[in-house]
């Protein structure tokens, strides 16, 4: 009996949606424009952060679908240029998926 439950495996996909995180460690380079501040230099990276790690979060699983991603600043670098700051960044993500999960089933 166990021997034809185990030939009689099936694996299908779960009928509905279910959240799941896929983590995730990005960098941005500098920015192209110098900003006034510091701040307003990070500010800009962190939101070129938060723009990349949706694009590199995207799937193209047809069994996943991106509901948005949680994004960290670890660490900047931040220059004095000509006309203001340049910052790059590098960052931490959590991916925020809706999947529906793999499942295995006998008999």
């Amino acid at each position: 009996r166990a021997a034809a439950l185990l030939t009689a495996r099936r694996l299908d996909r779960a009928p509905g949606w279910s959240p799941a995180a896929r983590p995730l460690v990005g960098y941005v380079r500098q920015g192209d424009t110098a900003m006034p501040s510091v701040a307003a230099s990070q500010a800009e990276a962190a939101d070129r952060a938060r723009r990349d790690a949706l694009e590199l979060c995207a799937t193209a699983d047809p069994y996943q679908r991106l509901e948005g991603a949680d994004v960290s600043i670890a660490d900047y670098d931040c220059r004095h240029v000509a006309g203001g700051y340049l910052c790059a960044a590098d960052y931490r993500a959590i991916c925020r998926l809706q999947e529906r999960a793999l499942r295995e089933r006998c008999g």
